[in-house]
């Protein structure tokens, strides 16, 4: 039982010495702590930031890009409109031709 409470004792006394030891340490990481936050709010608000103006960006680069792609496409079906006329007359031609 002495044993017991010498051991109890000794861990007691490091946990005081160690707490006495550290507590300057961490009284500087609150206040550190609270810097750092401020520092990770600006951080975060200029994310934000960023994320909204390459957001914008990115949506005028799309509209861009998919003005264009339907300017192509209407060109296409226009081609192809034309030559599915052009193949239809000469079926046409074909088919006449062959009646008389």
């Amino acid at each position: 039982m002495t044993i017991a409470l010498i051991i109890f004792l000794i861990g007691v006394l490091c946990v005081l010495i160690f707490l006495i030891w550290k507590a300057p340490l961490v009284a500087d990481l609150s206040e550190e702590k609270e810097r750092t936050d401020s520092f990770f709010v600006t951080v975060k608000e200029r994310i934000v930031l960023i994320a909204k103006d390459f957001k914008a960006r990115c949506e005028s680069l799309l509209q861009s890009f998919l003005a264009i792609i339907r300017r192509v496409l209407i060109k296409v079906e226009q081609i192809t409109t034309k030559w599915l006329c052009s193949l239809k007359k000469r079926k046409k031609k074909e088919n006449e031709k062959e009646d008389h």
